[in-house]
């Protein structure tokens, strides 16, 4: 339980696009959201098999329905170790209710800066990017007072500056 309680560690050679930086989505995010859409961009890393990704599962159940019509939220599959099967894509979608994508090179994570599943990156109507990181300060979101995702995405549908979590 410790060591699920610490943050995420940040990869030493981590690089990453600073916060406001406009960002050129690829098509298989495009499909779903364009920057005319009218509604920021929320895009929810994970990998079916971690852990965390799994019992962060709940939280990202609730923010899709609270935010559901006022944000675009699209889950992305990040595989770790193996490749992830079209079943688990096809259950995935089926469970949270929004469009799941594979991320099966990491290129997609690797360009917005998410260097670890679960997180989550929220995007301005105008294709800025507004929040890349942890769900919450601990790798499970218990805590409200730091559940940084749900914070940005409270955020940016208010028109508030950037949310800049602390460093995690």
């Amino acid at each position: 339980d410790w060591k699920w309680g610490l943050p995420t560690p940040r990869p030493a050679n981590l690089t990453q696009l600073p916060i406001g930086a406009r960002l050129a989505l690829p098509d298989t995010v495009t499909a779903s959201w364009t920057t005319g859409s009218g509604r920021p961009l929320v895009l929810h890393f994970f990998n079916p098999d971690c852990p965390c990704s799994r019992f962060n599962q709940d939280h990202v159940r609730d923010l899709i329905k609270a935010h559901r019509g006022r944000v675009t939220i699209v889950a992305v599959i990040e595989p770790e170790g193996g490749p992830v099967s079209p079943r688990a894509v096809a259950d995935a979608e089926r469970d949270l209710g929004v469009p799941v994508l594979l991320d099966a090179d990491g290129s997609l994570a690797k360009y917005v800066g998410v260097y670890s599943s679960p997180q989550a990156v929220v995007v301005t109507l105008a294709g800025a990017l507004y929040y890349r990181g942890n769900y919450n300060l601990a790798r499970y979101c218990t805590d409200a007072r730091t559940e940084f995702a749900r914070i940005a995405i409270e955020h940016v549908l208010s028109g508030a500056p950037a949310y800049d979590a602390p460093v995690q």
